[in-house]
């Protein structure tokens, strides 16, 4: 029985099968020696349905498109990509003829305008129609750019396009420094103030020896030290603000009118006044009595020459 089943086996294994018309021992050997490689993308509806004519067909069609790797990996540069036609016809071929005709034309019209262009080393060689975009694009810079004087090139050509090179390097440059320079401003000139030079340049206060410019100094440095100076002017415009409003209170409190705006000198003046009185201790309304002021006055004198006898006679 065992052995039957094993023939059975092995008689399925070898029998030919259609579409195909190979047994399944041979197509597990054609699979065998497949190669590891990559796999098609190409959709092949219902497989189990292919004939072995069809088979070959596909095989054959799958070597020749070998043949044709360079088109397919230069697809962008090929001469029909784009193309929609999906037929022929006797319009279309003639059609191709007058405008392939009419771009060949062209083409040759191109080169012969470029000649002229080559010579002069303003076009390497001839370029291709891809790279016609690039030329133009490049002459028409070149439209932009001065007249160069002959003389530059009579003694060495060489030696004056590299310091042309190191010109316009040096240009680009600047640009992109003035982009980073914030602060910077192109008509300073213009806008400084001229009245205000005399000053800087010999000044005669402290305020002036601390914003004129120092010559061992960078100009990074020297802007951080100006925002610092003015931080400390804005402070103290703060604190003086603050000074005037605490006067104008303490002249409403003593009743006391100003006919000026007061000095520094008055206002120290002011504040030995305030000492005095918070040190005075409180005081009677009568006191400032006119009638009473010479009675006020003579008993202070007296109180102060007694504290001062009694200051004596302690020390000795």
């Amino acid at each position: 029985m065992a052995r039957n089943r094993l023939n059975w086996y092995v008689r399925a294994l070898h029998r030919r099968r259609e579409p195909l018309g190979i047994s399944a021992y041979q197509a597990h050997g054609r699979l065998a020696s497949i190669d590891r490689g990559p796999s098609s993308r190409c959709m092949v509806e219902n497989p189990a349905e292919i004939t072995a004519q069809q088979l070959r067909e596909i095989h054959e069609l799958l070597r020749k498109l070998v043949d044709c790797k360079s088109v397919i990996e230069g697809y962008a540069q090929h001469s029909w990509n784009g193309c929609r036609l999906h037929g022929q016809s006797l319009s279309v071929e003639d059609d191709v003829w007058h405008h392939f005709s009419a771009l060949a034309a062209s083409f040759r019209r191109i080169a012969d305008e470029l000649q002229p262009l080559v010579a002069l080393a303003l076009v390497d060689s001839t370029p291709s129609p891809t790279d016609l975009s690039a030329v133009m694009k490049s002459l028409d810079d070149l439209r932009g750019v001065p007249p160069i004087p002959a003389e530059w090139f009579s003694r060495d050509p060489g030696a004056v396009a590299g310091n042309v090179i190191k010109l316009t390097k040096a240009a680009a440059d600047q640009a992109g420094l003035r982009q980073r320079l914030s602060p910077y401003v192109d008509d300073i000139a213009q806008r400084f103030p001229s009245d205000v030079v005399p000053a800087l340049l010999h000044p005669g206060d402290e305020w002036g020896r601390l914003v004129r410019p120092h010559a061992d100094r960078s100009i990074r440095t020297q802007i951080d030290y100006l925002s610092r100076v003015l931080g400390d002017v804005l402070e103290l415009k703060q604190s003086v603000l603050q000074l005037d409003d605490a006067v104008k209170n303490v002249m409403g409190c003593l009743a006391v009118p100003l006919s000026t705006e007061p000095t520094i000198q008055l206002l120290a003046r002011l504040v030995e006044l305030g000492e005095l009185i918070s040190a005075s201790g409180a005081l009677r309304q009568s006191w400032f009595d006119s009638t009473r002021r010479a009675e006020i006055r003579s008993i202070a004198s007296k109180c102060l020459a007694d504290t001062a006898a009694e200051l004596v006679t302690v020390a000795a």
